[in-house]
């Protein structure tokens, strides 16, 4: 018998219906859009249309109109009922009636981070959301104890293998100089040590903190921070800098060249609930160094075996990061980063998910 999967979405994030499109191989899809976004979001966020996934669209602001939908969808037949979250009015609101109903729901959390200091009612509404599902699918153990924190009983949490990287994405192992050079010579850079960042312009993701560090490398090296942003200030910390190269907004192919000409990835953010950019690095070879305010990092770097893991905002400590990584055999850390992003890749996390679904379908958990 083929398991039915009814799947409510926040949005059409690209790495979610990558997902959902191989989860259909092995199961019966249905999508439902909420169709909430955060600030900025761009059409290239959007963009990706599933081809195995059936999909449709319930965004509404109209509160009876959402019910309405709600009480629609959930008379379809299916197997399991997953949330991708619980942070969005629409999915909070699908939770309070899932509770009402008494339907069993899985939630899918892609991280978080437990807080320094939290109000008591704001920890209580918080865990009223979070806890109640009948499983839970947790990127790391980082999440895991997070999710202990809102009342979750470990012994429902299961591991989720996040990535928006397919195997074909996975090099077979690291670029060799020759290509590399080939590369650069394409792209018009220099032939020099190559570091790259990615992400918004925006103050969370720590590029201040990077263009400090740098200050204090010497010898040729370059920078290609690629990313989107009104962060004059930064902009103009980039601008004064010969070694760093600032990119706007690129296609998915040319960011995949930038990696492949790079020698090194870094992600020096203040706060990453995940950080998806990591294992699209790791995927074409590269070392990582980030901070240990990354779970993606946490979840994948082994200290000085595929890359670095520093503090947030220490600028001394990711300089002498960059030092060493640039004094090590690059190839095997590279290799290392192909070997761990393998376990990573859509198909293998969807494979490991439909089993999973299969076991508590078995055991009448669902």
């Amino acid at each position: 018998m083929i398991l039915k999967l009814l799947f409510i979405s926040q949005n059409e994030a690209p790495f979610r219906m990558k997902w959902m499109d191989e989860l259909a191989k092995y199961m019966d899809v249905k999508i439902y859009h909420l169709n909430e976004y955060e600030e900025n979001i761009s059409n290239e966020y959007i963009s990706y249309h599933t081809y195995r996934a059936q999909t449709e669209d319930i965004s509404t602001s109209i509160f009876k109109k959402k019910l309405y939908d709600y009480k629609k969808i959930l008379k379809e037949d299916y197997d399991v009922l997953l949330l991708d979250g619980y942070g969005f009015f629409a999915q909070q609101l699908l939770i309070i009636f899932l509770k009402i109903i008494k339907k069993k729901y899985g939630l899918s959390i892609d991280g978080g981070f437990i807080p320094k200091k939290e109000s008591i009612l704001k920890k209580k509404i918080k865990t009223f959301f979070i806890k109640g599902a009948t499983f839970y699918l947790s990127t790391s153990q980082d999440t895991d104890s997070y999710l202990n924190y809102y009342g979750v009983n470990k012994n429902i949490i299961y591991r989720h293998y996040f990535s928006n990287v397919s195997d074909n994405d996975i090099e077979n192992s690291p670029l060799s100089l020759e290509e590399k050079l080939k590369i650069r010579t394409d792209l018009g850079i220099e032939n020099v040590f190559t570091l790259i960042s990615v992400g918004q312009l925006i103050y969370r993701k720590g590029f201040d903190c990077l263009v400090e560090a740098i200050k204090g490398i010497h010898g040729e090296f370059q920078l290609f921070i690629i990313g989107s942003g009104n962060n004059s200030h930064l902009k103009d910390m980039m601008i004064k800098n010969k070694h760093i190269h600032h990119i706007e907004f690129i296609s998915r192919d040319q960011l995949d060249q930038y990696y492949k000409a790079s020698d090194v990835f870094i992600l020096p953010t203040r706060e990453d609930v995940w950080g998806l950019v990591v294992g699209e690095a790791m995927a074409k070879g590269l070392p990582i160094i980030a901070t240990n305010k990354c779970l993606a990092a946490k979840a994948m770097i082994e200290n000085g075996i595929n890359g670095y893991i520093v503090c947030p905002e220490n600028i001394d400590e990711m300089m002498n990061a960059i030092i060493k990584v640039m004094n090590v055999d690059l190839n095997n850390m590279g290799a290392k980063s192909i070997e761990t992003i393998k376990k990573y890749s859509l198909e293998y996390s969807a494979k490991c998910d439909y089993m999973l679904f299969k076991e508590l379908k078995n055991n009448e958990l669902l």
